[in-house]
């Protein structure tokens, strides 16, 4: 269906697309409808996102503006619409290597909040304390890539 666009960048447009006003009614219409056929689309390939893609669709699931956007922080959506890609997350997880994976993780996990598992909250919550160095010296400097050693 979207054969010129791979998943990374199609879930970009999607993030853009759920964040513009596409002003008239008429025009707001059609733009939903194509907005749905990209997340119906994207939401078929979850098993298969990598780590950008799936925050990119994670952050777009909440529309335009909370105030006026039809899906809620209180209603399951957000969460529903994630739960096929939870085993995918919890693998991804896993694999974090740089400050800016488990940043897309946290992403994901926050729109997820409502049906993640403690399992995954707890391997969360165990791969920054390792990544942070949380129970050993020093601090947790999230700036710097954590497998390069520092030499300050």
């Amino acid at each position: 269906m979207f054969p010129a666009l791979d998943l990374v960048r199609l879930s970009y447009c999607f993030l853009c697309l759920r964040r513009m006003d596409p002003g008239a009614e008429e025009d707001r219409v059609a733009s939903e409808a194509a907005v749905r056929e990209v997340q119906v689309h994207l939401s078929r390939h979850l098993p298969c996102l990598d780590l950008s893609a799936l925050s990119c669709f994670a952050v777009a699931l909440r529309g335009r503006n909370m105030q006026d956007s039809r899906t809620r922080e209180t209603s399951l959506t957000w969460g529903l619409a994630m739960a096929p890609a939870m085993d995918r997350l919890r693998r991804l997880l896993s694999r974090a290597e740089t400050p800016e994976d488990l940043r897309r993780v946290a992403v994901c996990i926050n729109a997820a909040s409502r049906i993640a598992s403690d399992g995954l909250m707890e391997a969360f919550a165990r791969k920054v304390s390792e990544r942070c160095g949380v129970g050993g010296e020093g601090g947790c400097d999230l700036a710097k890539p954590w497998h390069t050693k520092d030499t300050s």
